[in-house]
């Protein structure tokens, strides 16, 4: 590369002039901000078609469950969730073709907007489906013992589900359009984190008072006041055959210590509580389909916003910072590796 152009090329070439396996490409003399454009200028091609590889595996996954969430649901919603996920499998799958040219880039766009708008639709009705089984679980005072409350929290799981199949529906045709416009920039990535913080919101207000209502359900099981306690393994080692009987005899009646008995009967309620409480956080997909979307488009901005070079590595390209933590981060935690974070 020619001084004149402003790059450096660190570690490039070896001793017999060959390229190196591992080199770092840093543009200096830029701020961190116009640095960042390096990641975006040089990456933007290869990060991109890498990460839509990842979106098409998830849609993958998603198509193999289509069955169980969709059979939930009406015929005609059915119908248009299947075509949405479809038609973003297929812009997945051949993004390249659609970046060719600009009738065919606005085609896509038209594709994606038309499958979020129908995710969305499932989203809504979904979270009206919740509320409305919320309502009615409310009025029912039956469901109070732990057997009716797993029972309860069972038929809410699939509802879950497929609330949280129609939000991954929804992120990824936010993705999809996002690699399709080769517009990973600040403002849009801030923009797919609004769209999801409003999901979020949406979904905790119909979720949060079910949730509430079953957890104070799970706190009122009750339990037998006495059971019989396990023996106590205190190691001992019998000298004869009648000192071991002895000492057997009295080991066994001791977990009937009224007492220790007691302790038991309470320590057996609370891990049955605890069960049904882990049953009940268990069933929410949504929760668990937030944390990998944010996750994401964490990635994502660092990739294209934040990283101030790219490492070259066994036919990889990683996206990297070499900029030292300042004075207010190291106060607050340990100082990164000297290789940078990626």
């Amino acid at each position: 590369m020619r001084k004149s152009d402003g790059w450096n090329l660190l570690s490039s070439f070896d001793k017999d002039g060959k390229f190196n396996a591992m080199a770092a490409i840093k543009q200096t003399g830029l701020t961190p901000m116009g640095a960042a454009n390096l990641a975006l200028q040089a990456g933007a091609a290869v990060v991109g078609m890498a990460y839509m590889n990842q979106v098409n595996k998830q849609l993958t996954v998603l198509q193999e469950c289509v069955g169980e969430v969709l059979k939930e649901m009406a015929f005609e919603r059915d119908a248009a969730l299947k075509t949405a996920l479809d038609d973003l499998r297929m812009l997945a799958e051949r993004q390249h073709d659609f970046l060719t040219a600009p009738e065919k880039r606005a085609l896509a766009l038209q594709i994606a907007d038309r499958t979020r708008h129908d995710a969305n639709e499932a989203w809504n009705y979904q979270l009206s489906v919740i509320r409305d089984w919320g309502e009615k679980l409310a009025k029912d005072r039956r469901a109070a013992d732990e057997g009716a409350i797993r029972r309860k929290i069972e038929e809410l799981a699939p509802m879950e589900a497929r609330a949280a199949y129609a939000y991954k529906l929804v992120a990824m045709a936010e993705r999809i359009s996002m690699g399709i416009e080769s517009d990973y920039t600040t403002d849009r990535i801030e923009g797919a984190r609004k769209l999801e913080n409003r999901l979020e919101g949406e979904y905790e207000a119909a979720i949060g008072p079910i949730e509430i209502d079953l957890l104070d359900r799970i706190s009122k099981i009750g339990g037998l006041p006495l059971l019989v306690a396990d023996a106590e393994d205190d190691g001992y080692e019998p000298q004869n055959p009648v000192d071991g009987a002895v000492h057997e005899a009295l080991r066994q009646a001791n977990r009937l210590n009224p007492f220790r008995m007691a302790e038991a009967a309470e320590k057996d309620l609370s891990r049955r509580k605890t069960a049904v409480q882990g049953k009940l956080f268990l069933a929410n997909e949504v929760a668990r389909a937030e944390d990998a979307c944010a996750g994401q488009l964490d990635d994502l901005d660092f990739a294209f916003n934040e990283a101030d070079a790219l490492l070259i590595c066994d036919g990889q390209i990683r996206a990297i910072s070499t900029r030292e933590e300042d004075e207010d981060e190291k106060s607050e935690g340990p100082a990164s590796d000297a290789g940078g974070s990626e």
